[in-house]
């Protein structure tokens, strides 16, 4: 990151606004994405604050889900996954409510939120069925924005693995780009429509550094999530669908581990 501005004095800055850890990774790729949008090339400053405001009211939500939907009692697990370098986790950290574990395929992320931002953080690995946290179940999974950039081919896969994880009575949160993602932001693109099963994907991301055949762009609408959910195992139960709810145009779903009794 090469700005002719102080760096560091604003990550300071904003992260104090929101009274969380200001270090931000020299490789994290949602801060150079920020820092090379249009929106926000004349004013880098304003990149840093959105980034930190965005991660707070990530965090916010989260958390109002999991207090007004959810039937959960005291300390909660949580796995976050794909957590990449810490945007929403130092926020999540801050609440103090959780026991939460970092996730991401990214070793240096995880070195970086275990070791600057104080988190337990734990490798992800690139073919689903190999996932299993390492043995530990949660009774929160927390995927934001993942199924949003996987490809056909593994994106089930996944909605499996993580589901997997996820403690008898507890829930997997994750959110996709849905039916109003395509109105809001692909709009514009050419060639962007959902094939018969309700899906698109392009192999292209914002996240150079991972193969994008394996991690492009993609958009889902609820059908096709929907037919994914009869797929897993039958005590998985869909409790919350919102509509364009995260960012003002991802889709959010929630979906139960039923205990085995019922």
């Amino acid at each position: 990151m090469n700005q002719q501005f102080d760096f560091d004095a604003a990550c300071v800055k904003y992260a104090g606004k929101w009274n969380v850890l200001a270090p931000v990774h020299p490789k994290d790729f949602i801060m150079d994405f920020l820092l090379n949008h249009q929106s926000f090339t004349k004013s880098p400053e304003a990149a840093i604050e959105f980034y930190f405001r965005s991660g707070h009211e990530s965090s916010e939500m989260f958390q109002a889900v999991v207090d007004k939907d959810l039937e959960l009692n005291g300390s909660q697990s949580v796995l976050e996954f794909a957590s990449g370098y810490g945007c929403v986790t130092r926020h999540l950290l801050k609440a103090r409510r959780f026991r939460l574990t970092a996730c991401d395929i990214h070793q240096e992320a995880n070195d970086f939120n275990a070791t600057k931002l104080e988190a337990t953080a734990m490798e992800s690995c690139a073919v689903p069925e190999k996932f299993d946290a390492a043995g530990t179940r949660y009774d929160l999974v927390f995927a934001l924005s993942f199924f949003s950039h996987m490809p056909k081919a593994t994106w089930t896969r996944w909605l499996q693995a993580l589901f997997n994880v996820v403690k008898p009575g507890g829930y997997l949160l994750f959110t996709t780009h849905g039916p109003t993602s395509l109105r809001k932001v692909f709009s514009a693109a050419r060639n962007v429509s959902l094939d018969d099963e309700g899906f698109y994907f392009n192999a292209d991301s914002e996240q150079k550094d991972l193969e994008t055949s394996q991690y492009g762009t993609t958009i889902t609408d609820n059908r096709f999530v929907i037919e994914q959910l009869s797929k897993l195992p039958k005590n998985c139960e869909l409790r919350l669908l919102r509509a364009g709810i995260w960012w003002g145009h991802q889709d959010l779903y929630v979906l139960a581990a039923l205990p085995s009794s019922q």
